[in-house]
């Protein structure tokens, strides 16, 4: 499991900032969703996160808060259906707006 996430924009500031974030998933999805860190988006806590597909396909990306520490992202492949595990979902891209302390 290795996603691969990088800044597109994420501005300095000493108060919960929101930043935006291009993520790349892989080839071998976990069922029930990406474990994601604050860490991993440069925060020390997510307070909120707004994923966005991009590209044409046609998943739809959600993040749990619940689950886990910081939370995860999870790819659905139809309404109410999520993606099966260990599914190549290596061509899916979306963008995290992310939103917590720095």
């Amino acid at each position: 499991m290795t996603i691969t996430i990088a800044a597109v924009h994420d501005p300095d500031g000493n108060d919960n900032t929101a930043g935006t974030f291009l993520v790349t998933f892989d080839n071998n999805y976990t069922a029930n969703g990406y474990p994601v860190t604050a860490s991993q988006f440069s925060r020390r806590a997510i307070f909120m996160a707004t994923p966005v597909q991009t590209g044409t396909a046609n998943r739809v990306i959600t993040y749990d808060p619940s689950s886990d520490t910081d939370g995860k992202l999870r790819i659905w492949t139809a309404l109410g259906t999520e993606a099966a595990g260990a599914s190549d979902q290596s061509t899916i891209t979306c963008r995290v707006r992310v939103v917590g302390p720095r």
